[in-house]
């Protein structure tokens, strides 16, 4: 499939309403994570979880934007701590698995996967919308409007970073 992401598949029978999990990575501010990292290494967006209020992200990416099997954690505006967490605190790392589900190609049947949005807690739970079985490609609807778009594009327009001509500010 052309501009897919990693896929995730099912290596079980698991039913419908299954929780899998919630979306692992790192909680940044919407607009720091848009001006930092996503200028210097523009891939941290194509793995990153924008709330539906613009104002916060998830963030699995390593320190240069590539999504690793592990999330480490660590804060760029904090002194060390990638170092950190990459270091002495390498056991404290979350699969980055349920970041891979692709959004579904045309004739795959639809999503087996929704997303639940807790804007308290800042978190996303993953749940099943259907059973699936082993080797079955799990599919979740990400919401993008325009196929085709640059996922840095959308990110800056859900924070307000777009000028009135389009062009990124």
């Amino acid at each position: 499939v052309p501009n897919a992401g990693l896929g995730l598949y099912a290596t079980s029978t698991m039913t419908c309403g299954t929780l899998l999990g919630t979306y692992p990575g790192v909680l940044r501010p919407a607009r720091s994570f848009h001006d930092g990292k996503c200028r210097t290494y523009p891939n941290a967006v194509s793995y990153s979880w924008m709330f539906a209020d613009g104002a916060y992200v998830i963030d699995p990416t390593d320190e240069c934007g590539e999504l690793r099997d592990v999330c480490r954690g660590g804060n760029p505006n904090v002194p060390l701590s990638s170092l950190i967490f990459s270091t002495v605190l390498r056991s404290w790392g979350v699969s980055t698995a349920l970041c891979r589900i692709n959004e579904p190609p045309m004739g795959a049947g639809g999503c087996s996967v929704t997303a639940r949005e807790d804007l308290g807690t800042r978190e996303v739970y993953l749940e099943l919308t259907r059973d699936v079985s082993p080797g079955q490609e799990l599919y979740l609807d990400y919401g993008r409007q325009d196929e085709g778009e640059p996922d840095y594009y959308l990110l800056a327009a859900k924070i307000g970073k777009v000028g009135n001509n389009g062009s990124l500010c």
